[in-house]
């Protein structure tokens, strides 16, 4: 990838990257690259509603399943709202 600073300049590969470090740092976050919040914004949109398809378009995915199997996850929070008699794991 390519990216340019607000003047226009070329930036190196890692500058983007220090740049991420530094801003979770500050707010707390650890171990998170930008890769981790792909997961984040894909369960997160599950967790408001929202369907696969939505989560899919957001990821640039050319298909569902992609989504669905890697990018999204359960948390304790979505299983709350769940019927007790769907707590089996989703066929995929």
């Amino acid at each position: 990838m390519v990216f340019c600073g607000t003047t226009g300049r070329l930036c190196f590969r890692s500058e983007p990257a220090a740049e991420f470090g530094r801003i979770t740092t500050q707010r707390g976050i650890e171990d998170a690259t930008p890769h981790t919040f792909r997961h984040t914004v894909t369960t997160l949109v599950q967790e408001a509603g929202l369907s696969l398809k939505v989560a899919q378009s957001l990821m640039g995915h050319a298909t569902e399943r992609t989504t669905s199997r890697v990018y999204s996850h359960l948390t304790a929070s979505g299983l709350e709202g769940a019927d007790d008699g769907d707590r089996r794991a989703p066929s995929v």
